[in-house]
């Protein structure tokens, strides 16, 4: 866009360097010209799947940040059902997060008896016949401290636990939450700092760095924008490499592009999820 500044970072190592290098980015800006609200600047990108790492990034910079519009991470529906087995070995006393597992995988539980489970406790389950299967599951979820291993164990022990993933998606939240994990030590440890960033996201914040996928930010401009992920297979999109697809991506992209008044930076990553990827072709196309 005309008057604004494009810098080109990368191709870093990978997604959580790329992560790490908005951070230092915005911190650097914010250092030259400290007058500058937090919410002037914007990192966007495909897929709410790549939220998780500019958050962390950022909230460990001890940078104010919010998700714009869509829901948290650690809260979407397949993410939060991991999460709340994990929370249900380190503590049984809040029925509101074992009650709606009882199901999951499907046990053929009458909503009528969770209801009644629910409001009996913990000792109920122990003692219901046809919650033996669940109780032991998580008997055996508590033989695994590691969160990485407890994660893997109960994907591959019950994979009906969660919905099937598409496995053309480039980013995978399941591949995403296991990163994440594999940085803390104890299934304690991950929980509370996913408390941490959880509840950090929902505390009231008028000055915030904006993270928002790009359909999402149509209409809105900031003085600096990032855009995150420019690889191919994830912008553009995997499944959209030709024809109106590709039309459609491009579009996009240029949405993202012209949002910015004053800094464009392009992320770009020689990795993601652990897999080799080429720079988008939008990235060459403004490169000088």
């Amino acid at each position: 866009p005309e008057g604004v500044t494009v810098q080109i970072v990368g191709p870093v190592a990978n997604e959580f360097q790329e992560a790490e290098a908005v951070a230092e980015e915005i911190l650097q800006i914010r250092e030259q010209h400290p007058d500058t609200p937090w919410k002037e600047f914007a990192v966007l990108y495909r897929t709410n799947i790549q939220s998780r790492l500019y958050e962390e990034a950022l909230a460990e910079h001890d940078i104010p940040c919010q998700v714009v519009g869509d829901v948290h991470f650690y809260e979407s529906r397949d993410v939060k059902v991991v999460l709340d087995y994990l929370r249900t070995t380190l503590d049984t006393s809040d029925s509101s997060i074992w009650a709606p597992l009882l199901n999951r995988p499907m046990r053929f539980l009458a909503s009528s008896t969770v209801n009644e489970l629910r409001s009996r406790g913990w000792e109920a389950v122990v003692q219901h016949p046809k919650c033996q299967p669940f109780v032991q599951t998580i008997e055996q979820l508590k033989a695994h401290p590691s969160p990485v291993e407890a994660i893997g164990w109960l994907l591959h022990t019950h994979p009906t636990v969660v919905r099937s993933q598409d496995e053309d998606e480039p980013i995978k939240w399941m591949d995403s939450l296991l990163d994440s994990a594999f940085r803390h030590k104890t299934v304690a440890q991950f929980i509370r700092h996913v408390d941490w960033l959880i509840e950090r996201s929902k505390t009231p914040v008028q000055d915030a760095v904006q993270l928002s996928t790009i359909h999402r930010s149509k209409g809105l401009e900031y003085d600096t924008v990032f855009i995150g992920g420019l690889a191919e297979g994830i912008l553009p999109y995997k499944k959209a490499v030709a024809g109106e697809a590709l039309r459609e991506e491009t579009r996009l992209c240029y949405v993202a592009i012209t949002r910015a008044r004053e800094n464009l930076f392009l992320m770009t990553a020689s990795q993601y999820g652990g897999k080799p990827r080429e720079m988008s072709r939008f990235v060459q196309i403004l490169m000088p």
